[in-house]
């Protein structure tokens, strides 16, 4: 990665005097830290003209690579129909995502990773509310709907998979409960009303 772009992520809009020196200070203590834990040499990240370059060992696992993989993989089983690999991907990649990455820390490239981290936790928990549901566990399946709003209060088909898990289990109470919730939320974080996908399926649980 080009230097340039490693000091915007670290220090934004205000780099120290020698940004280059202090990135080079950082990549030192990096490197060293790398030695330890991985027991690699000091070669595992290069520098060249205006660029450093990260070389991990072949059997180096990456976490939020490890998340990317299962939770593609968990999705792919879904759609074949197979609730046991997509329970296994599934589990792997929530349990990844939900360690969340350098709490408290807010720079962008943070941030976007901290994003990309909860739309996987999502994916994943909505994935194994399929799972239970064709298992036909309820307590699990709205279990694992209630984490996927958790993790995302605004993303409103979250809230329409907990209203239909709810209806699918024959607790209409509950799912009518949720969309009120939805509504709550979105109205007082966004000051908007749930859209027409989410009006119609409150509608046709009233009517039921």
């Amino acid at each position: 990665m080009a230097v340039e772009r490693l000091v915007t992520a670290l220090w934004g809009d205000e780099p120290p005097p020698d940004p280059a020196g202090a990135l080079a200070s950082i990549i030192s203590k990096l490197r060293g830290a790398l030695r330890r834990c991985c027991d690699v040499g000091p070669d595992v990240i290069s520098a060249t003209t205006g660029t450093y370059q990260l070389r991990l060992p072949i059997d180096c696992a990456v976490d939020l690579e490890d998340a990317r993989t299962a939770i593609d993989r968990a999705e792919g089983a879904r759609r074949r129909g197979e609730p046991g690999p997509a329970w296994a991907d599934a589990t792997v990649a929530t349990s990844v995502a939900r360690r969340g990455f350098l709490p408290g820390e807010t720079g962008d490239w943070v941030r976007s990773v901290q994003r990309e981290l909860e739309r996987i936790a999502r994916r994943g928990y909505d994935t194994l509310t399929w799972v239970w549901t064709t298992r036909g566990d309820g307590v699990l399946a709205t279990a694992m709907a209630e984490h996927a709003v958790e993790i995302a209060p605004l993303h409103e088909p979250a809230w329409r998979t907990l209203m239909a898990t709810h209806a699918c289990f024959g607790s209409r109470a509950d799912a009518l409960r949720a969309y009120r919730r939805c509504r709550e939320v979105l109205g007082e974080q966004l000051g908007v009303a749930p859209d027409a996908e989410t009006t119609e399926l409150y509608a046709q649980l009233l009517a039921t």
